[in-house]
């Protein structure tokens, strides 16, 4: 039974992990001329910073809210996004978009914890650095375009 549950562990991380590819091999404007590309990347930015607030809550609160910040700062884009995608409603598509972000949330956390055993660092040895860069720039290129926008 022990091995049984092993394998499916092991399966289960595998098929786990296939959902999570390397941002950064977009670039700024594929996201901004691919709206199903924009949409897989900021779910992925949101999850990212999500599974980052998880896992360096208890031991740095400071860092674990400027990923909270992060992550709630492009949550609705991705909706908006989602609405567009699917013309379903916005409270259809939050629902939607929650879901999927918990369980890629999920899926990163445990890629980190791995990553974490493996080399002593989350991001040591993985893309998860260049991606979390990469998502860093990306919002601040949205918040850019916000405050201009506000300002017109």
């Amino acid at each position: 039974m022990k091995i049984i549950t092993f394998i499916f562990l092991l399966l289960f991380s595998s098929a786990s992990a296939e959902n999570i590819k390397p941002l950064a091999n977009s670039s700024i404007d594929q996201l901004l001329s691919d709206d199903n590309l924009n949409y897989e990347f900021i779910k992925s930015c949101v999850s990212i910073y999500s599974g980052l607030t998880e896992l360096t809550r208890a031991k740095e609160p400071e860092i674990a809210n400027q990923f909270f910040k992060s992550a709630n700062f492009l949550y609705p884009y991705g909706i908006l996004t989602l609405v567009k995608l699917k013309k379903i409603s916005r409270p259809d598509a939050e629902k939607i978009f929650f879901k999927s972000v918990e369980k890629l949330t999920n899926e990163y956390i445990n890629l980190m914890l791995e990553n974490g055993k493996k080399n002593e660092s989350f991001f040591k040895g993985s893309f998860l650095a260049d991606d979390i860069y990469f998502c860093n720039e990306v919002a601040s290129a949205i918040q850019t375009v916000v405050s201009k926008t506000k300002k017109n």
